[in-house]
Order: C-alpha cells, then structure tokens, then sequence
C-alpha cells in the first residue's frame, strides 16, 4: 500500500499484516499518512497512531519487520551466514546506498562471516538480476570452498530407516549464503 496507499503498486506491503488482509502499511510515516477509506490500514481506519497501534500484543506487523532486517542479527549472538554477496545500483531511487554501506560495515565486523563482497553496481536502478552471471560464479567458488561435506565422513552413510520414502534419494550441497540484491 505504501505511502500513498495504493494497492496496486506491487510493493512490499503485502508481506505484512494479518493472513485476513492482503496488504498493511509498515512504516510509521505511510500508516499515520494513509487516507484510503476502507483499506483497513493507517490512522484513518483503525483510529490509532502508528506507535499505539504497534503498541498493541495482537499487532503483528512488527514482527516481520524485525525478522526481515539482517541489521538486528548480525554481530549478535544469532548465526550469521558465512558468505555475503550483496549489489546496490547506483541509480537505486528506492533504497539509499546507506543501507547496504551499513550492511557492508556490519558485515565486515562480524567475525562469523569469512566471504563478502559487496559493490556498488555502476549505472544500475532497484532490481536484481544485473549481475547473474557473475553472482553465480561467486556462488560456485563458494560451494568448491566449502568442498564436499561428504568427503569428510570416516565409513559408509547411515542407513535409512526401513520403509523411508526417502531412502536412495541423493544428497544435495547447499551453500550457507547471505545474498542480497537492491
């Protein structure tokens, strides 16, 4: 719904508020802003300011904002994934490079991460796929790091319980990785 409250702008907005309603302001600015009657969103539906309505223990839009910011776990006692890979196009008109240069020192401080790299990207606006090819070529110098975590096991593979469906599946490698594209 975003500042204006438009539903129709594909925002991130419908990643917050309850499962009964598609779409919820999640900032203080656009809730207290919010002037579309109905909507079920902001100070002129609900009759509360951003800070009484986030105050309340039903309100649950607070709780994905947290969860989604790297910023309140890294350099903390949480698990920090070990590689990062994050972009930010200079010609972003939606996020301030602060963000990701805050991103980048808070990284960089955290002892738990081993690989970063973190670029401008030149000429760019907000998006994400400017940079496939490179970015997945930085993913696969991380997954031959990280080598086979099989290799190291001494003997044969447990087995499978009997009767598991899913007994003589292959194992897969996944790489542990932060990667964020603005």
């Amino acid at each position: 719904m975003g500042v204006a409250g438009n539903t129709t702008s594909r925002t991130e907005t419908n990643l917050f508020g309850p499962p009964t309603q598609r779409y919820l302001n999640y900032t203080e600015y656009s809730w207290n802003h919010n002037d579309v009657p109905g909507d079920g969103s902001g100070l002129d539906d609900t009759g509360l300011t951003w800070k009484q309505y986030t105050a309340q223990p039903s309100t649950t839009v607070d709780d994905p904002i947290h969860l989604i910011n790297p910023m309140d776990f890294i350099g903390t006692k949480a698990d920090t994934a070990p590689n990062w890979y994050v972009r930010h196009g200079t010609r972003d008109r939606d996020t301030a490079f602060t963000v990701s240069v805050n991103l980048d020192r808070a990284l960089t401080a955290d002892k738990q991460v081993e690989d970063l790299d973190h670029r401008l990207a030149w000429n760019q606006p907000h998006a994400g796929n400017y940079d496939v090819p490179e970015a997945m070529a930085w993913i696969d110098r991380i997954v031959q790091k990280a080598g086979d975590p099989l290799a190291q096991r001494t003997g044969p593979p447990p087995a499978a319980p009997s009767g598991d469906r899913a007994a003589g599946r292959s194992s897969t490698l996944t790489a542990r990785s932060g990667r964020i594209s603005r």
